[in-house]
């Protein structure tokens, strides 16, 4: 076996130990994604829907699953096979894989397929952070990727570029659990124009070993293994 399957591996064993530890806050499974139960949500910041007064109406929450999720390690850069089909996903730093990031991708169908008529009120990715080393702060940048890849085929030297700057920089500390950045903007266009694809990817500091954060991919099944999500909320015609 290759040091990189060794290094993937104990990626993973940290991240089984950090769901199965009795003395943490989310016990042994993460929970499942409880939308009501994050303020703020980004759609309940201002919007103009809500000053107009559709905030006495609950949204109505379309969750796109996941399309494309995977990896890359800057220690293996050549490498792809198993990263692709591993169940976890990891951005940050470690060790032995060095600078770690994750790829993204969900297919936002055309509005009328999915609820026709009302208005768009607002979107975000969820991330359901399963596992870390250490338990401690992390920034996090998110990036959008604007061309086409192959998760199956993608590695560190091929990995397509970002758009600069990042969407967004935010913290993930070291609470375990679902954490979310908004991408209405970007999702705005697609909701009221067709079908698109939304594409991202997570780094952490890329100064030196500061740790990662790691999350179930959509191999790993679902259930009390949640995949990160797309979120669309709208309310509906009146």
């Amino acid at each position: 076996m290759s040091r990189r399957m060794f290094a993937v591996i104990a990626l993973t064993l940290a991240l089984l130990l950090a769901l199965a530890s009795a003395g943490h806050a989310q016990g042994p499974t993460l929970p499942g994604l409880q939308l009501s139960s994050l303020p703020p949500a980004p759609w309940q910041s201002g919007d103009s829907v809500w000053a107009a007064g559709a905030a006495e109406e609950e949204p109505i929450f379309l969750e796109i699953p996941i399309e494309s999720d995977t990896f890359v390690a800057s220690r293996y850069p050549y490498d792809w096979m198993e990263f692709n089909r591993e169940e976890v996903l990891f951005f940050g730093a470690d060790a032995d894989l060095g600078h770690l990031r994750t790829l993204l991708r969900w297919n936002i169908p055309d509005r009328w397929s999915l609820a026709p008529g009302g208005t768009f009120v607002g979107a975000a990715v969820y991330l359901p952070i399963s596992g870390q080393e250490p338990a401690a702060d992390l920034k996090t940048s998110a990036y959008l990727i604007p061309s086409w890849y192959d998760e199956f085929t993608v590695n560190w030297n091929t990995q397509p570029g970002v758009s600069q700057p990042p969407l967004l920089q935010f913290t993930i500390g070291p609470q375990l659990g679902w954490y979310w950045f908004s991408v209405t903007d970007l999702v705005s266009d697609a909701w009221n124009h067709g079908n698109h694809s939304l594409a991202v990817e997570l780094r952490g500091p890329e100064t030196g070993v500061n740790g990662y954060k790691g999350m179930w991919a959509r191999d790993a099944g679902g259930g009390d293994k949640p995949a990160p999500v797309l979120v669309i909320a709208y309310m509906p015609d009146r």
